[in-house]
């Protein structure tokens, strides 16, 4: 992270930095404290990842010592590079939108450590509610101003776990009361529901309608049979595969999963097997993308949305959750079919992860999670014929008739 020095230069003190380009810059100064209070406003634009311009306000000297951009800062370098791609993102625009309310809150200097509390994260959340906070001029709702304010409160939480001694002034961390998001019922779809969405993806039956990339047609097959998060399914690996196994499985590693905590062993639906067989076993479950799909999650939603919206499903099956619905899908449909809730908690994901209870559900709950995947209904006849051509290419005409 570049720094801003004080510094004496020829009989006067000065400082020096280095802008976001590598420049070196100078600046003299008449006396060693208008030295540090510049010192600490050069600091601040450095710290938001910006060149300071020479504006400064009313001129009043900013605070002196560790502020607020600081320790947005040191997360930003040293905290957020462990998190997941889609974390990143979101937490980055996040901290985009808290350094423009501290500029325009604190036009003369970056605010001091003692500023964080309530008052200023209750100023943040009203300032995130005005119409010109958003590129489309819209009222962001209260909820999603109160998931960004949450961001925040983490980093400060962060800061405060450190300890380090040049952040002693920081206040304890204090958290506002969160609005909360408006409960919408959910309504699950159904297999012959997702399997007329996958079939809009392979083949679209509107006029000029563009197909999807082969990559998420074969994305969004992972979601209807295995349940697994979009997340997940987009960083799977050739090795976290094997069809050798009986029943062939797939072996999920904690890093990719949400929380890095939920690895877990699942088998395969034997006609998704049959149809990955046919993919190219050298390959990894998705070859062939244009880019990375798990920094372009928004997109595999969008193809998904408009599928749907061709279908004759009700809205209220798939709205803001087009690609989440498959797990609601086959929570929904295995508990109908009497399926046990532990089992059903192991294939998506959320059961306990301690290691007692991790030992036991793939020890014990394993022979009933392989019982209710193969009585996992397979897919429309007409879906699996587009799929086969569409996602599996001449091999996959070979597999047709045992996939049936």
């Amino acid at each position: 992270m570049a720094r801003a020095k004080v510094t004496q230069y020829r009989g006067s003190w000065a400082v020096r930095w280095r802008t976001t380009g590598g420049k070196q810059k100078l600046k003299r100064c008449q006396s060693k404290r208008a030295a540090e209070s510049l010192q600490a406003k050069i600091q601040y634009h450095l710290d938001l990842g910006e060149d300071y311009d020479g504006v400064g306000g009313s001129g009043r000297a900013p605070a002196v010592g560790p502020t607020i951009p600081t320790i947005i800062g040191a997360y930003v370098q040293e905290r957020l590079p462990q998190l997941s791609a889609a974390t990143q993102t979101e937490y980055k625009h996040d901290l985009r939108l808290y350094r423009d309310f501290l500029r325009e809150e604190h036009p003369d200097g970056p605010p001091p450590l003692t500023a964080l509390g309530r008052p200023l994260h209750r100023k943040f959340l009203a300032w995130l509610q005005l119409p010109r906070t958003q590129k489309q001029g819209r009222t962001r709702k209260a909820h999603v101003a109160a998931d960004i304010v949450s961001t925040i409160q983490s980093v400060w939480a962060w800061a405060d776990e450190e300890e380090r001694p040049e952040w002693d002034s920081l206040p304890a961390p204090r958290r506002i009361k969160k609005p909360k998001k408006p409960e919408q019922p959910v309504t699950a779809p159904t297999y012959a529901e997702f399997d007329q969405m996958l079939l809009e993806v392979l083949r679209p039956t509107a006029p000029r309608a563009k197909p999807v990339p082969l990559s998420a047609a074969r994305i969004l097959l992972w979601a209807r049979f295995t349940g697994m998060r979009r997340e997940a399914i987009t960083q799977l690996s050739r090795r976290d595969i094997d069809l050798h196994s009986s029943p062939a499985r797939i072996i999920i590693p904690a890093e990719i999963t949400k929380g890095r905590y939920g690895g877990r062993t699942l088998p395969l639906h034997r006609q998704l097997a049959l149809l990955y067989a046919t993919w190219g076993a050298e390959t990894d479950p998705l070859p062939g993308l244009p880019f990375h799909w798990h920094t372009r999650l928004s997109l595999l939603s969008d193809y998904a949305t408009r599928a749907w919206r061709r279908t004759d499903t009700a809205e209220a099956v798939y709205f803001n959750r087009t690609m989440h619905c498959a797990r609601n899908m086959i929570e929904t449909e295995w508990a109908t079919a009497g399926v046990n809730q532990p089992v059903i908690d192991l294939m998506t994901g959320h059961a306990d992860h301690s290691m007692a209870a991790r030992y036991r559900a793939q020890v014990r709950l394993w022979p009933a999670l392989v019982r209710a995947v193969s009585q996992m209904p397979p897919l429309h006849p007409r879906t699996l014929a587009a799929a086969t051509v569409v996602c599996g290419g001449c091999a996959a005409s070979q597999n047709s008739s045992i996939m049936s």
